[in-house]
């Protein structure tokens, strides 16, 4: 089923209902179908989200590093079972912008191209004769595969950088999911390219997509 399709339905795994009541007072400027996000003054937003692999990519040096963990609680009030008991972690971030029409377009192209090369790398690691490996140990290989695709074939594109971080990231743990899409790429006031929530948690993306086929 679609995203958009499933986030219509469950409108999001945090619900304003789930918010601490010192926080209501803020306004709402996000939200998503793993988050909410509230506007905490001029410069920052903070981030509700049930969605670990968001907390790790925002706060780790392996990744983007450009939030801080406030707090985590439960609220155990989602009338969705699958998510009721997650935990809530509140994440402050700087406040990034949307991308300009112009240059969403190009990002969208590169992003294509990225794709494109991520699904039909060759698997160096299924060559006749080579013994089978498990998938959570191919999906490492691959990530980090194509972190070196990234570093050799687009070093000439001015944010390449964030993008192998990314599948270095990847390569690291198999509860992550690639979630990258123009709508999770923003910039910041200087027009610094920001790849904000390229990674979906494993459990979230199961509640989002269903179980995967056998």
């Amino acid at each position: 089923m679609p995203l958009v399709s499933v986030a219509t339905q469950i409108r999001s795994a945090v619900h304003l209902s789930e918010i601490p009541a010192e926080y209501r007072h803020l306004p709402v400027v996000g939200r998503g179908t793993t988050s909410c996000v509230l506007q905490e003054d001029a410069d920052h937003v903070l981030v509700f989200t049930k969605d670990a692999a968001k907390v790790v990519w925002l706060t780790h040096p392996l990744g983007l590093r450009v939030g801080k963990v406030v707090s985590e609680f439960r609220a155990n009030t989602h009338r969705k079972v699958a998510v009721r008991d997650l935990p809530i972690t509140v994440v402050r971030v700087p406040i990034f912008h949307k991308l300009p029409a112009a240059k969403q377009r190009q990002v969208r192209e590169f992003l294509d191209q990225l794709y494109d090369d991520f699904y039909t790398q060759p698997a160096q690691w299924e060559k006749p004769g080579h013994p089978s490996l498990p998938s959570s140990v191919t999906q490492r290989i691959a990530a980090w595969q194509m972190a070196q695709t990234v570093r050799t074939k687009y070093h000439n594109w001015p944010w390449w950088k964030q993008f192998y971080k990314l599948f270095l990231f990847l390569s690291q743990n198999t509860e992550w999911e690639l979630d990258l899409h123009t709508a999770n790429i923003m910039q910041t006031s200087t027009g610094d390219l920001v790849v904000i929530d390229p990674v979906l948690s494993t459990t979230m993306h199961t509640f989002i997509y269903g179980a995967p086929s056998p």
